[in-house]
């Protein structure tokens, strides 16, 4: 008897837990400016600007996934980053009921184009990481500043500073 009465508990309780989880799933969507590091071996370093959105689910407190698309806004030194598009698994540490932390794990795609002398243009795909912030400014409204690197290709590397809004609902 003490046996059934503590299996119809577990039961219970994995039911109530499984709502409870499901009532924290929320969506969200964000923009960013981003400030690329672009790194080549042997030649100057550039510092093109994008443009980017991201869509994605955070399935509780401590962990999302999601998508972004960047496009390429102004190049620099005769670098652009033309665009970027990636998934990413976020782990995420909330540190008080306005601000978070978080580490990003993921495969970013993407373009640079160069007018540099010997220069061209090329995409590559890779493993991506990083790391940000998110700070509350309202219920469904946070502030965003992330430093990630994206991918890299043959002689060069692709990092991202960037700043925006994220909105849940």
């Amino acid at each position: 008897m003490k046996t059934i009465a503590v299996a119809v508990l577990m039961v219970t309780a994995s039911a109530f837990a499984g709502a409870a989880m499901a009532q924290q799933q929320r969506t969200y969507f964000g923009g960013n400016i981003v400030w690329a590091d672009y790194s080549a071996s042997g030649g100057p370093s550039a510092n093109p600007t994008m443009l980017s959105g991201r869509f994605g689910s955070e399935f509780n407190r401590y962990f999302a996934a999601e998508g972004r698309l960047g496009l390429g806004i102004d190049d620099d030194t005769g670098v652009d980053v033309d665009h970027f598009f990636g998934v990413y698994a976020r782990g995420i540490l909330p540190l008080a009921d306005i601000f978070s932390i978080y580490g990003l794990i993921g495969l970013t795609a993407g373009k640079v184009s160069t007018s540099r002398p010997g220069g061209g243009s090329g995409s590559d795909t890779d493993v991506s990481f990083g790391f940000g912030a998110d700070l509350a400014i309202s219920r469904n409204l946070a502030i965003n500043f992330e430093w990630a690197k994206l991918f890299e290709g043959s002689g060069y590397e692709v990092e991202a500073t960037s700043l925006g809004l994220v909105y849940r609902y």
